[in-house]
């Protein structure tokens, strides 16, 4: 009998589909599950608000600003390479503001960041489920509680936090074609407004 290997194709050879969800256009359906998650969990954020350039002349546009905490957070399929987190670590440096990883979609688990604590980058995890414990956030401070302690398991979990996982795994997004025009706010390129206006 003879046995075929799938072979994965080098890094960067399988492009993500874009997917148009509640006037964003997202780059991946990764990202837009994670709009759900957020929107589920009334956690207000701004999809790829503002590119920046680095002091070394790096560009770098964050996925997410979570503009309830201030912080940014980047949507992966796995964990970062090097140069991604060396990246991320300049723009926590010179923003001041800390930088969330987003690994995978939606899950019970923390999630793990860098902050800027006292000009000393740190990285720890980040517990995601602002409602556990009835406390929206740590101390009552805009962050997130960092979490030093075991990891996350469902049963610990606000029912909140729970149905927003399941929301954003369920979600079924289009078949990658522009919604029509409306009067919601949306961010096609020029020449996606093009093809749908002349389509």
């Amino acid at each position: 009998m003879k046995t075929t290997s799938i072979v994965a194709p080098p890094p960067g050879r399988i492009k993500a589909i874009q997917t148009y969800y509640k006037g964003y256009r997202f780059r991946s359906r990764l990202e837009a599950r994670w709009a759900v998650f957020f929107e589920s969990m009334q956690m207000n954020f701004e999809y790829e608000p503002e590119g920046f350039e680095l002091l070394d002349g790096t560009r770098y546009l964050p996925d997410f600003s979570l503009t309830d905490v201030s912080m940014w957070a980047e949507a992966k399929p796995m964990v970062a390479n090097p140069a991604e987190r060396n990246k991320a670590n300049r723009l926590v440096m010179e923003s001041g503001a800390s930088c969330l990883w987003l690994i995978g979609a939606p899950a019970f688990r923390d999630y793990p960041g860098i902050s800027l604590d006292s000009g000393e980058l740190t990285h720890c995890d980040y517990r995601l489920d602002i409602y556990e414990n009835g406390r929206r956030y740590y101390d009552g401070e805009r962050r997130l509680f960092s979490c030093p302690y075991p990891p996350l398991m469902e049963f610990q979990c606000s029912d909140r936090f729970t149905r927003a996982v399941y929301e954003s795994r369920a979600a079924r997004f289009d078949d990658g074609a522009m919604p029509k025009p409306s009067n919601e706010p949306f961010n096609p390129s020029d020449r996606d407004l093009e093809a749908d206006w002349n389509g």
